[in-house]
């Protein structure tokens, strides 16, 4: 994956950066999974605990949109159902979520159950994405286009975004950091 599309999909969460070319709907969650190992693996490179506190945290709150996203549009789903075959195929893809639906309530119990669940993941939703703010204002989020320009100084070269990996833009990361701290071990005689 080229870097600009890595920092492109990061600051926007848009998934045509995840792309070459047309978005492939069928896709879509194969490479969001393929984005988040290549992050992780960005991540382990550069040894930066604050970014991978970050990704964690972005990750779970992204886990969790989807969650709350798939209990609200079958909480109404349910609601409306009347067909018992129907209603087991919901069911079973509220258990895949880890939706808890308790079938030995009565329907409309149940969903209350699930309507309080729901509230609860909008709870954590906001709880996550305040964290994610206080993150970013620490400058935890990962910025291509300012790490570009910080490594464009260090080695004193020009960086194409679009056509270094990201992988190559890591070990870059990382080999800067460590002339930085050799450079400052020499100075000083110490780390």
């Amino acid at each position: 994956m080229p870097a600009y599309n890595f920092g492109k999909y990061i600051e926007t969460d848009d998934v045509k950066y995840l792309f070459d070319g047309k978005v492939d709907e069928s896709l879509i969650d194969k490479a969001k999974d393929a984005f988040y190992d290549v992050y992780e693996k960005f991540l382990v490179v550069i040894e930066d605990k604050a970014q991978r506190i970050y990704f964690n945290t972005y990750r779970r709150l992204t886990a969790i949109r989807v969650k709350f996203a798939v209990i609200t549009k079958l909480i109404i789903e349910l609601n409306e159902e009347t067909n018992l075959e129907n209603q087991a195929n919901l069911i079973r893809t509220l258990t895949k979520y880890g939706i808890n639906y308790d079938v030995s309530k009565p329907k409309s119990d149940a969903i209350m159950d699930m309507v309080k669940q729901r509230d609860l993941l909008k709870n954590e939703i906001s709880i996550l994405e305040a964290d994610l703010e206080q993150s970013k204002s620490k400058g935890a989020q990962t910025n291509i286009i300012q790490t570009k320009i910080k490594l464009e100084r260090a080695l004193q070269m020009t960086i194409n975004l679009k056509a270094i990996s990201v992988e190559d833009f890591a070990y870059l990361i990382k080999e800067v950091k460590e002339l930085n701290s050799d450079g400052k071990q020499d100075r000083r005689g110490r780390k």
